[in-house]
């Protein structure tokens, strides 16, 4: 994966920067190459909010289908 600073494009980065992949991909690359320290930006926290809200959905979702779960599968 590329740097996130080559991409030119403003919208492209704020899209890359939804994916949750993307903020531990550059935690190690920075950590790696010394270069900076992380500082996350807003919407980081917003990314996982998001996906904090979709695991207590998860969890909600597999509580109710937990005693016939494994027929699902």
């Amino acid at each position: 994966m590329y740097d996130g600073r080559v991409i030119q494009s403003e919208w492209i980065v704020k899209l890359l920067q939804w994916n949750p992949l993307y903020w531990a991909i550059e935690i190690v690359r920075q950590t790696l190459q010394g270069s900076q320290l992380w500082t996350p930006s807003s919407e980081i926290w917003l990314v996982f909010l998001v996906l904090f809200i979709m695991f207590i959905i998860a969890i909600y979702v597999f509580r109710k289908t937990e005693a016939y779960f494994a027929d699902i599968v």
